[in-house]
């Protein structure tokens, strides 16, 4: 695999960022105001100067939710979203972080749960006709 390193994203990628996007209906204008916005941690996986995936993790106070994590298909399965999310949650000071997973997406639930987040409820049909979980970490007690 060839190395790529993680950086904070910049108004710049928005574009890149607007077509690699999955499952959000993020405009080019939410994926800006999400990039300049200070309660946020947007970072973005690159390799040269291609953005391969993105993790957005918005700070409320004294805790986190990721909004999304995306890696595109050819670089999937190569621990590059473990390490976007890692790297955001080592910038942040919060007590707890939380997520929605669509209850189907194994590989994501799998993922987090590697990470130490835990399932607490469900979102009956946020996706659609399919529900989400919601899983949490506590960081800091």
């Amino acid at each position: 695999m060839e190395k790529y390193n993680i950086k904070d994203c910049v108004p710049s990628d928005v574009i890149q960022l607007y077509n690699i996007q999955e499952g959000t209906n993020y405009t080019k204008k939410i994926i800006e105001d999400m990039i300049v916005n200070d309660r946020m941690i947007f970072l973005k996986a690159v390799i040269n100067k291609k953005i391969i995936g993105y993790v957005s993790l918005e700070i409320l106070i004294d805790e986190g939710e990721i909004h999304s994590v995306m890696v595109i298909d050819e670089y999937k399965n190569q621990g590059i979203a473990k390490e976007l999310i890692k790297t955001a949650m080592n910038r942040v000071n919060l007590k707890k972080i939380f997520l929605e997973v669509n209850e189907n997406n194994t590989k994501a639930i799998n993922l987090y749960k590697g990470l130490g987040f835990m399932p607490i409820s469900k979102r009956q049909k946020y996706y659609g006709d399919q529900d989400a979980i919601i899983m949490e970490i506590t960081l800091l007690l």
